[in-house]
């Protein structure tokens, strides 16, 4: 896992990229209000789950929303709520 960090006067913002394949890159960035941005790229026009868990010992993935890639085979997905947890994992799953 690659960790880029970008420090704003008012916030800190961390970035995490994860190759899951060679051509697939699922990247998470903190947003300024405490929600978190996922983004990933797929295969144009593909329908994927967003799913999240708190745990990855014993992981219970819950889906919090679906998206379909655009014409370039990028999702984007925020989780507004992301602050209300203390420790939070996310994937994609394609459908």
């Amino acid at each position: 896992m690659e960790q880029v960090s970008t420090i704003k006067p008012a916030a800190a913002i961390w970035r995490w990229r994860v190759r899951l394949f060679p051509q697939v890159t699922l990247t998470g960035c903190i947003l300024p209000a405490g929600g978190f941005q996922v983004t990933c790229n797929s295969s144009p026009y593909q329908t994927c789950l967003i799913q999240t868990t708190t745990d990855l010992g014993s992981p219970n993935w819950v889906t919090i929303g679906t998206n379909t890639a655009d014409v370039n085979g990028l999702i984007t997905f925020v989780d507004s709520v992301a602050k209300d947890y203390p420790a939070r994992f996310y994937r994609t799953v394609a459908f």
